[in-house]
């Protein structure tokens, strides 16, 4: 396998996390993660259709995550993510199922389970089964395809679940081009099929699992209950047909195992002895991943930061690979919202702290700004961008107008919007798109809104257009990062390269300046230096890093050893008490359209009551 190659695996959060899912996809997992690009999701969207409790989904969705970080998968390096915060995904498997035969999804072990279950008890083949289980396949594709994964570990049972996948990518590329990289599947053949605790194959839904995060009690009386046949200790016995030779064999090194295979086959081995030694030996493997389970456990907002942060990872990787985006205007479906960028900073629980990070840290200069509009009655205010609505805010608190919206893309920004800002109105709407959808305004807001716009000229004029006869556009924009910090330096040279590169510029303010707005005045131009700790913009560089370090045009020019030691640098100062500041420079542009602000006085109601 080349290092280069791309593994992706999840698990449903069903149940306790087992002994079965660890030989069977967590440990391999582990392996290649150390050595390749890996993406591990937590499959919520699977568990939909066992689990119908929202709490418990939630619940096992965290215990499923504190798992895999406590034996030992770094979210630094793996990007662990919830499949749910990615609903690209669910539009792919949309698209996909329309290049998926019937036949193979009748073929699907998940599918034939369900209905030969069925039968043995005399029921209709099809009576229980949703469409969800019969479609499980397609979304697996979804998953898979959409990350691009090259290589996919699964036990055996869930080899023919991939060859689904793999027959789905060669449809649709034969149909559309050499779109979707079609998989391999990578199986470990020495574990095959793990045993449960009366002999079937471990699985939550036989209820015959041991889970890894048990108490050793609880190990060991689950052990004891494991199904063996009735020959004496002195009798020969074979290992390969008995369970609890299959799992202990699996658990410790290679001279026990040969060890306790002589003694199987010369006769002298009770199945006591060995039932003991098998709970040792899950005991030892287990033990320092259960201590470090205990504190991860009980962090839940820490658990959900994880799974976000790997969600905008994730989310940068798929729609450049395979996400359903890039394949829309090959199947003729409309490619997606005018105007959209192509590179983002995410809209996860991770970033909405980022932006409440950065309104705190560039809330002295905007409020300068906009006391140059204090006295001045406003009807309506336009808030572009506006996140969770921390720059809402400061136009609610500073201009008082008589009413006020916010535009976003983000809905998951909008519903915190909501949750705080009871009074202001909500859309979701792309900034680059017009009209918009009130107006026309007497005030349109817009703070580092523009650098990521790939034509940012036609937004202005367009901009402009949206407001009322004497209003005013207020623009705040980046001109410049000025640090001797070299971690930080390099930081920046690589993010505005980045944004470069998707066809916009990060530091857009320096084209503000001075400008010919036409028909229209400047009413204040000004440069303002800002000065932030060292430490407090490596913490939001650090977040940012985060999410696009995995970007195709970062990597193809970046190593991935100098990705991550710009990663630690970052992280090391961020801890760090220097005394060093980095200056943001500012541009900051007021602009009137001809005519005064409009003067018909609405009445100003109850702006500071809006915010708890």
């Amino acid at each position: 396998m080349k290092d280069s190659t791309v593994v992706v695996s999840g698990i449903k959060p069903t149940g306790r996390v087992h002994l079965g899912n660890y030989l069977g996809m967590i440990r391999p997992v582990l392996r290649l993660a150390a050595q390749h690009e890996a993406y591990v999701f937590v499959a919520d969207g699977h568990a939909l259709t066992t689990v119908e409790d929202p709490a418990e989904l939630a619940r096992t969705s965290r215990e499923l995550t504190a798992v895999l970080l406590a034996l030992g998968l770094d979210p630094a390096r793996t990007v662990l993510y919830r499949q749910s915060e990615l609903p690209e995904v669910f539009e792919l498997a949309r698209i996909l199922a329309c290049s998926t035969p019937k036949g193979a999804l009748n073929r699907a072990p998940a599918y034939k389970a369900a209905v030969a279950a069925n039968r043995a008890a005399g029921r209709q083949a099809d009576e229980g089964v949703s469409t969800g289980l019969f479609t499980y396949p397609v979304l697996m594709a979804a998953d898979i395809l959409g990350m691009a994964g090259a290589a996919v570990p699964v036990g055996a049972d869930q080899a023919q679940h991939l060859e689904v996948t793999r027959d789905v990518a060669i449809a649709f590329n034969r149909t559309y081009g050499a779109v979707l990289t079609v998989p391999e599947a990578v199986v470990d053949q020495d574990v095959a099929v793990i045993p449960g605790t009366d002999g079937r194959k471990m699985s939550k839904s036989y209820d015959n699992v041991i889970p890894m995060m048990a108490a050793p009690k609880e190990m060991g009386r689950l052990v004891r209950t494991m199904v063996t046949d009735s020959r004496r200790p002195e009798e020969p016995k074979d290992p390969a047909t008995c369970s609890l030779y299959g799992l202990y064999r699996h658990l410790v090194a290679s001279e026990q195992v040969r060890a306790l295979a002589e003694r199987y086959t010369a006769g002298g081995v009770g199945y006591g002895e060995v039932k003991a030694l098998l709970t040792d030996a899950l005991v030892a493997t287990f033990s320092a991943a259960r201590e470090r389970h205990r504190p991860l456990i009980a962090d839940s907002a820490g658990l959900d930061a994880v799974l976000s942060e790997g969600a905008e990872r994730a989310r940068v990787r798929g729609p450049r690979c395979a996400g359903a985006g890039p394949l829309r205007p090959g199947t003729g479906l409309v490619s997606g919202a005018p105007g959209e960028p192509d590179y983002a900073f995410g809209d996860s629980d991770a970033a909405a702290e980022r932006l409440r990070m950065l309104g705190e840290a560039f809330a002295p200069p905007s409020r300068s700004l906009l006391r140059h509009l204090v006295g001045h009655p406003i009807g309506l205010a336009v808030d572009l961008g506006c996140g969770p609505g921390h720059t809402t805010r400061l136009l609610a608190e500073e201009l008082q107008p008589a009413e006020i919206i916010g535009l976003d893309r983000s809905e998951s920004f909008l519903a915190r919007a909501r949750a705080r800002h009871v009074n202001a109105r909500w859309y979701l709407h792309d900034v680059a798109e017009v009209p918009f959808p009130e107006g026309p305004a007497d005030l349109i807001y817009a703070r580092l809104a523009l650098a990521h716009l790939p034509r940012p000229d036609e937004a202005l004029a367009d901009w402009l257009g949206q407001l009322q006869p004497g209003g005013c556009l207020v623009l705040e924009e980046d001109e410049d990062i000025v640090t001797d910090v070299d971690s930080l330096a390099r930081y920046e040279a690589m993010s505005s390269d980045l944004v470069r590169a998707r066809g916009g510029d990060l530091y857009i303010g320096r084209k503000l300046a001075g400008r010919d707005w036409g028909g229209a005045n400047t009413i204040l131009d000004r440069s303002w230096h800002q000065r932030l700790a060292a430490s407090l913009v490596a913490r939001l560089f650090g977040m940012n890093f985060r999410v696009w370090r995995h970007e195709p045009h970062v990597t193809q020019h970046h190593s991935e050893a100098e990705l991550s030691q710009l990663a630690d640098e970052l992280e090391t100062l961020a801890q760090s008490s220097i005394a060093d500041q980095v200056d943001f420079v500012i541009r900051q542009v007021i602009v009137k359209t001809r005519q005064s602000l409009s003067a018909g006085p609405r009445p100003v109601t109850g702006v500071h009551s809006w915010y708890p």
